[in-house]
């Protein structure tokens, strides 16, 4: 029985494909046509069947370079099968890497939705509940730690640099000094990073009350003009102030020389 003859221009408008990219099937060899004696092109309807599951495997994803091979040599189903499991593979995990930018992008908006909202002024809060991948490290290591981490795990760039401070009062002027840096990633973080977190891994004691603030400095150290308005607040409501205090750098503005550091200050209270 003679099959239907379909000329190129009728493919490419029947399967939504321009006449070149027909044309480039071809000379890949993923797909034939036949001409007629008045030299024009056409396909079959055993041609277009074939068609249908090439652009069926372009919509997973799997490249000209596959199907090519598909096409060339005779592969059985079990071959054909390892294929789709190993684009399936692919797919998953280009899922998970959109699911992190998503929960990058999540983070950063909250941060500067808090920046916003509460940049010099002042809030109960708890701690956030968070994993201490890195408990000790010293503050000029932890950021190269940082990107170590962020390199070799997909997903640990969304740690927090954590330092904690002591504070002493003197004649009026307050005496800070450095006591400890940790590298921190939120709890609800943990399904979305590339790292194992063992189920015994110290977490910051969140329920931890505390004052906290958000301010723009020079420095990634906050300063005295930084912590006092907390420790007059913890005064104001009758509030026992801990002598220490925790700091994270939410963001940078670079376009300042040097860059503002966003530092979000928390003063345990009881």
């Amino acid at each position: 029985m003679e099959q239907t003859k379909y000329r190129i221009g009728n493919v490419a408008n029947m399967v939504g494909v321009s006449r070149d990219t027909l044309r480039h099937y071809e000379k890949i060899g993923i797909l034939s046509s036949r001409r007629e004696e008045s030299g024009y092109r056409y396909y079959t309807e055993s041609d277009i069947a074939r068609l249908v599951t090439v652009l069926y495997q372009r919509k997973m994803n799997i490249g000209l370079d596959e199907i090519a091979d598909l096409s060339r040599e005779h592969h059985d189903e079990k071959a054909i099968l390892q294929l789709m499991k190993d684009q399936l593979a692919k797919e998953e995990q280009n899922i998970r890497r959109h699911r992190q930018n998503i929960a990058r992008i999540r983070m950063s908006c909250e941060d500067f939705e808090n920046i916003l909202s509460h940049q010099n002024q002042i809030v109960l809060k708890e701690l956030p509940s968070a994993y201490l991948i890195v408990p000790h490290t010293d503050i000029s290591g932890s950021i190269p730690l940082w990107f170590r981490y962020a390199a070799a795990y997909p997903g640990m760039d969304m740690m927090y640099v954590l330092d904690e401070y002591s504070w002493e009062e003197c004649e009026g002027t307050l005496d800070i000094a450095w006591r400890d840096t940790s590298l921190i990633l939120k709890a609800e973080m943990r399904e979305l990073v590339d790292y194992p977190i063992p189920d015994n891994t110290p977490m910051i004691n969140h329920a931890t009350l505390c004052l906290s603030t958000f301010v723009t400095s020079k420095e990634r150290v906050p300063s005295q003009q930084d912590i006092r308005p907390l420790l007059d607040e913890a005064k104001r409501q009758g509030l026992l102030a801990s002598h220490q205090v925790s700091c994270t750098f939410t963001s940078q503005d670079i376009s300042t020389n040097p860059p503002t550091y966003y530092l979000q200050i928390y003063l345990p209270v009881f």
